[in-house]
């Protein structure tokens, strides 16, 4: 006897990610990248295709673009970049498994710029760490047939800019320097940044990065108050120097 059933509501988009093939891996990318430069449609409907009409993917385009797809509808901004933030876990997962990136970074590192590939290249996604002990940048970038190539280069060739957790330990390293110091500092905000070699007249071969990672710490009152206590820090030694008030 044939018997009917009511189908059950569709659960609600899911955008968490398991640990992925680079075949699947690279999909993902493509369909998160895709959907980012989606149209929008006006139509208050589902998303929906008529199967009997598309006929293939657009030559020389990319992203891939199906062809005839009607009722198109962008994924909102939210879900698109929750994707997104799921693939780039994976990708970093991926590449973290590898063993020549993991002897380039060291046990003392930190993870910074990450992006996934918009082009042809073959390559997924892209990856910046900074090994603190060996003092060198190192890139890896996830090619589409699960390959990992890692190259290094001196912090005084190139370095990333700061993250938010240098920045962080950067505060309080140089708030409690100089506390020890005798400045009280107990309602003025910390910030800090990247320093650079200063430009030295005659000089022309100044390298671009220092050798060192250092940051400059700043302490003031906030609300585009300039700040009264500055100091450098060193955050792959832990060493404060040059601090003290700036008036």
């Amino acid at each position: 006897m044939h018997t009917c059933s009511t189908p059950l509501p569709s659960p609600s988009p899911s955008v968490l990610l398991p640990s992925l093939s680079p075949a699947v891996l690279l999909a993902s990318v493509v369909l998160v990248v895709a959907c980012d430069g989606g149209s929008t449609a006006s139509s208050p409907h589902a998303h929906v295709h008529a199967a009997e009409n598309v006929s293939g993917i657009q030559e020389g385009v990319w992203p891939p673009q199906p062809l005839d797809m009607e009722d198109e509808r962008r994924l909102p901004a939210e879900l698109r970049t929750r994707a997104r933030l799921s693939v780039i876990d994976a990708a970093r997962s991926a590449v973290l498994n590898n063993p020549a990136l993991l002897s380039a970074i060291g046990e003392n590192y930190g993870s910074f710029d990450a992006s996934l590939s918009t082009s042809k290249s073959g390559d997924v996604a892209t990856f910046v760490f900074f090994n603190y002990d060996t003092r060198r940048s190192v890139e890896a970038i996830l090619g589409g047939d699960g390959a990992v190539t890692v190259q290094s280069e001196p912090a005084s060739v190139w370095q990333p800019t700061e993250n938010a957790v240098e920045v962080d330990r950067a505060v309080s390293l140089a708030r409690t320097a100089l506390e020890a110091n005798g400045h009280s500092l107990d309602t003025l905000e910390g910030t800090a940044m990247l320093t650079y070699p200063a430009a030295t007249s005659g000089e022309p071969d100044t390298p671009d990065f220092h050798a060192e990672r250092i940051l400059y710490v700043t302490f003031g009152p906030g609300d585009g108050e300039p700040p009264l206590y500055s100091a450098r820090v060193n955050v792959g030694t832990d060493m404060v120097s040059d601090g003290g008030p700036l008036r």
